[in-house]
């Protein structure tokens, strides 16, 4: 069951730079486990965000 945790940043992002005008960057910071379901609603609900996906890799 989810918590509407990815909504909540969704939103609070959307907030910041529509209603405040304040446009970034901004660093998001997800379990590799939710990356790409982020990445969907990022684009889904405000497509005018510059979203770059990173994995980077394991430090031996």
């Amino acid at each position: 069951m989810g918590l509407g945790k990815t909504v909540q940043f969704v939103s609070m992002l959307g907030f910041l730079q529509n209603a405040q005008q304040i446009h970034g960057p901004f660093l998001v910071v997800v379990p590799l486990s939710t990356l790409s379901n982020s990445a969907k609603e990022f684009k889904k609900w405000l497509p005018g965000l510059n979203v770059i996906v990173y994995i980077g890799n394991c430090a031996s």
